[in-house]
C-alpha cells in the first residue's frame, strides 16, 4: 500500500524510521470498511 493512502495516524520514532500505526477506508464490493495498516517513513529524528 502507498504511504500516500495513509490517514489518522499515530507515529512514533522507532530505532531512527518514522513507524505510523495509520487508519484507512477501504471499500469492497461497495461496502466500506476501516483497515489498520503501518506505514513506515523515512528517518526522523527523535
Amino acid at each position: 500500500m502507498s504511504v500516500s493512502l495513509c490517514v489518522e495516524c499515530e507515529c512514533a520514532c522507532v530505532y531512527g524510521e518514522c513507524v505510523c500505526l495509520c487508519t484507512v477506508r477501504v471499500s469492497v464490493c461497495g461496502v466500506s470498511v476501516w483497515v489498520h495498516i503501518v506505514c513506515v517513513y523515512s528517518e526522523c529524528v527523535e
